[in-house]
């Protein structure tokens, strides 16, 4: 219901547009000399609310980041999902953006990490029964492995934590439907997917595509290369069906990215 107020959006803007000295409590806030502010497009406001052990993520999925983010400081209470104090220093600190591909990305951020209790330092309380929501990265040579749950944690100190990337099952049954899609991006040598872990491994290590996989994985950085690869997979194909299938196989490797490239930003504020 909160979220649904358009109409005094649009009032805010307007107001938050007026000159500066009509601005009020923000006007210097917003003055031309305030920098790193968000530009037009798709993304997230957020507010990262840590504890002693456990943090917690109010995200905001925007259409437009520029407004709302304007909008968000002139008038924090019209967006209570965000909990965030009226106090304008509190504000500056409190108040964080992140710029996505599409909207869509930006709604399956809100829905996978919104409201939910992370714990900080989740490898000390991993156990059997509860091994967290995070999934961990292991590599060798040639090969990339995905844990999704962790049933002991004795080898952490090898491995990456990625984050909350997804549902695990999902992913899982995902990965299984993709052999093919990562036959075109380099040539495989191990493929499986279950039980908990994804294996994929090349008999290329020397692969653009397959080290830029693993960038992706890592970092949450798509390089131009690997872009520019998965650009022309659909622009050289058949079209119909298979162009569909191949779209959205692309789309799952660029939610993975933006998903990864965001929670290394929250790990970074932590």
């Amino acid at each position: 219901m909160f979220d649904d107020i358009s109409f005094l959006v649009q009032e805010t803007l307007n107001d938050v547009e007026k000159p500066k000295e009509n601005r009020g409590l923000f006007g210097n806030f917003f003055g031309s000399s305030q920098e790193n502010l968000p530009e037009e497009g798709p993304g997230v406001l957020y507010h990262l609310q840590k504890k002693a052990s456990t943090f917690v993520l109010r995200i905001y999925p925007s259409q437009n980041l520029k407004d709302d983010y304007k909008n968000v400081n002139k008038h924090p209470n019209l967006f209570p999902t965000l909990r965030l104090n009226e106090s304008e220093e509190e504000m500056r600190d409190s108040l964080n953006f992140f710029e996505c591909d599409n909207f869509e990305v930006a709604r399956t951020l809100r829905e996978q990490l919104g409201n939910k209790r992370f714990p900080l330092f989740e490898e000390n309380v991993l156990n059997v029964s509860d091994p967290g929501d995070s999934w961990w990265l292991k590599l060798d040579e040639n090969k990339i492995r995905i844990l999704f749950k962790l049933s002991h944690t004795d080898n952490i100190h090898s491995l990456i934590k990625l984050g909350p990337l997804g549902d695990t099952d999902k992913y899982m049954e995902l990965f299984t439907r993709l052999e093919g899609y990562f036959k075109m991006l380099f040539p495989l040598d191990e493929y499986s997917s279950g039980h908990g872990q994804f294996t994929i491994s090349t008999s290329d290590g020397q692969s653009a595509c397959f080290k830029d996989f693993k960038e992706l994985l890592m970092s949450g950085e798509m390089s131009t290369d690997l872009w520019e690869h998965l650009r022309g997979l659909e622009m050289n194909s058949s079209g119909g069906e298979y162009l569909e299938s191949l779209q959205k196989a692309n789309y799952i490797l660029m939610e993975l990215a933006m998903i990864r490239s965001f929670w290394k930003t929250i790990q970074d504020k932590l």
